[in-house]
């Protein structure tokens, strides 16, 4: 059967402000009837998410990481990167201060002030830690946020196929909320320390220090990495990606696009699983991968640094190449070779730049370098 389609509501206009009360005037003497008011003009419909802001990258002590389906952006304030969070005296006793610093579109609670107001000036995220919270890590999808504290994931914003993993399919969180990961098979509780996340569209990853990997939200494509297209409403291990049972060496890094995933191992081997419509995947064909496959078009050198894009992926391999595959309908991919009119691009291929690149970032149609 054909495979479900994702699709993506347009959220709600922020709610605007009542009008002041004023005091009563006092009762006028009747006058005639008047001429009926002519009809209003019809209410313009709910504002477009704004467009996508680049910012300066954060300092070294914390990270900042995105889908490129995000118009939400997000700063990590440098001077408490690596200090300890401070609670503010003048905050109500039920809210506590981050180091997190916001701004954009409100729905969804997606800015972390307890409302889904927007705002156009960079305001502190708040969370309902009295003593506050000190994130070293921040990944946004499409309209929801993970961020890390101390080894632990906190999530908030849009949840319509779990994306949150609070176990609900469909609750909004308007403040960062911890993160619980159930009890499962081959997983040691008391020994999950999150290293890393990313966000694609609607689904969210989160890597450990010991190598394994998690993942939860809408399931379509296989881009959860399970074997099948199952949506998870709360973290659970993708056994395949797991050091412990596969043997196989640990994940080293991961990156996710809006419906695919990127992973490399700690020798430099890249997996790739989920949605496959642009050939995003760099496998030469465009079919859907539900659990992680190995990419062979390196010719043996190691993978050391990957991006996604919404439906295009990057990669740099040891020797400083860079290699770029997927969706090229804005020339995302950077391969200026291509015939007039290639949109799509189904294995890695090497772009033309004349620099070792070291770090990648990739955005919906572009791709900032370093």
């Amino acid at each position: 059967p054909p495979l479900l389609r994702p699709t993506t509501t347009k959220p709600p206009a922020p709610p605007t402000a009542p009008a002041p009360l004023t005091a009563p005037a006092a009762p006028a003497a009747p006058a005639a009837p008047a001429a009926p008011a002519a009809p209003a003009a019809p209410a313009a419909g709910p504002p477009p998410p704004p467009k996508q802001v680049v910012c300066p990258p954060p300092p070294v002590a914390a990270t900042v990481s995105h889908a490129g389906a995000g118009g939400l952006l997000a700063a990590l304030r440098s001077k408490q990167a690596t200090a300890t969070a401070t609670p503010s005296h003048y905050l109500p006793a039920t809210l506590g201060r981050t180091n997190l610093y916001v701004c954009g579109y409100g729905a969804y609670g997606r800015l972390a002030q307890g409302d889904e107001k927007s705002s156009s000036s960079m305001i502190e995220a708040k969370c309902g830690e009295p003593d506050g919270l000190v994130f070293q890590h921040v990944a946004i999808g499409s309209a929801h946020t993970l961020a890390i504290a101390q080894g632990k994931v906190y999530t908030w914003g849009k949840c319509h196929f779990g994306q949150l993993g609070h176990g609900n399919e469909d609750v909004d969180e308007h403040f960062p909320r911890l993160l619980e990961f159930p009890k499962q098979e081959h997983v040691d509780n008391s020994t999950i320390a999150i290293e890393f996340t990313c966000a694609g569209e609607s689904t969210s990853y989160a890597l450990t220090k010991a190598g394994d990997v998690f993942s939860w939200g809408c399931g379509y494509y296989g881009a959860l990495g399970h074997g099948d297209e199952r949506s998870h409403f709360a973290p659970l291990l993708v056994p395949t990606l797991a050091p412990s049972i596969t043997g196989q060496p640990r994940i080293h890094k991961i990156a996710a696009g809006a419906f695919h995933v990127l992973a490399t191992t700690r020798t430099g081997q890249l997996l790739v699983f989920g949605r496959n419509t642009h050939g995003q995947l760099g496998l030469n064909d465009l079919l859907a991968r539900r659990s992680p496959t190995p990419v062979t078009s390196f010719e043996g050198a190691r993978v050391t640094a990957i991006a996604a894009g919404e439906n295009h992926s990057l990669a740099a391999t040891e020797d400083g190449g860079l290699y770029s595959c997927g969706d090229n309908e804005a020339g995302q991919t950077g391969l200026a070779g291509l015939s007039e009119g290639s949109t799509t691009v189904c294995t890695f291929q090497r772009v033309e730049f004349h620099r070792s690149a070291v770090c990648l970032a990739a955005g919906q149609k572009n791709q900032p370098l370093r």
